[in-house]
This record gives structure tokens, C-alpha cells and sequence, in this order.
């Protein structure tokens, strides 16, 4: 049986890689402007956490290649 801490992470990993399918969805009609208020809303629930929370390394590097440069988390 997990525990209560392992249980929250692995949603925590899922919901992140279900977020970066949407992110890929939005990208791949061009929906440029549903894809920054994805990556914001990922931004401000990360920041609500205990403190604040990174997002994951290969979500950050999705947004980096999907997103110009000055598009990101505005």
C-alpha cells in the first residue's frame, strides 16, 4: 500500500504530464494564447504550494521550446 506522501507525488508527476499534453495540444492548433494561460495557471499553482513548487525540469524545457521568449509565463 502507498503512502499518503507517495500517493501525493505521483498525482502531483500526473497532473504535470497531463499538462504538458495540453500544452502540446494547444501548440499544435496554435492557440499561442491557451497555451501561455496553461503554462500561467501551472505558474500560479506551483506558487500556492507550501511555499511555492518548481515545475518539472521537462515541463519547463517544453514551454522553453514551445513558447517564444518573451511569451513565457507572462
Amino acid at each position: 500500500m502507498r503512502g499518503v506522501a507517495e500517493c501525493h507525488l505521483m498525482g502531483g508527476y500526473l497532473f504535470e504530464l497531463l499538462l504538458r499534453q495540453i500544452f502540446l495540444a494547444h501548440h499544435a492548433v496554435g492557440d499561442m494564447d491557451a497555451l501561455r494561460d496553461a503554462a500561467s495557471r501551472l505558474a500560479r499553482i506551483n506558487g500556492g504550494l507550501g511555499g511555492g513548487v518548481d515545475m518539472e525540469a521537462e515541463t519547463a524545457q517544453l514551454l522553453s521550446t514551445l513558447l517564444p521568449k518573451s511569451g513565457i509565463l507572462r
